[in-house]
C-alpha cells in the first residue's frame, strides 16, 4: 500500500532582511511589500497564504510580567 505525499509548496521570497523578517512575521503583508518593490515573491502564492493561517496574530502590549 502507497501513501499519497502531498505536493510540497514553494514560493521564494528575496530582498533585504528587514523585509523578509517582515514578510515571514506578517505573510498578509507580502503582496504589498512585492508590490512596492520592498521584496519579490515567486513560486506557489498559497505557500505564503498557508504560511499565515499557520500564525497566531500576537498583541505586541501584551503584558508577560504583571506587578
Amino acid at each position: 500500500m502507497s501513501r499519497r505525499v502531498p505536493a510540497r509548496r514553494v514560493a521564494p521570497v528575496t530582498g533585504p532582511e528587514a523585509a523578509l523578517v517582515g514578510a515571514l512575521l506578517k505573510p498578509a503583508a507580502a503582496p504589498g511589500l512585492a508590490q512596492y518593490g520592498k521584496i519579490t515573491l515567486g513560486g506557489d502564492a498559497t505557500a505564503l497564504r498557508t504560511l499565515d493561517g499557520l500564525l497566531d496574530a500576537f498583541d505586541p502590549d501584551f503584558a508577560v510580567v504583571t506587578p
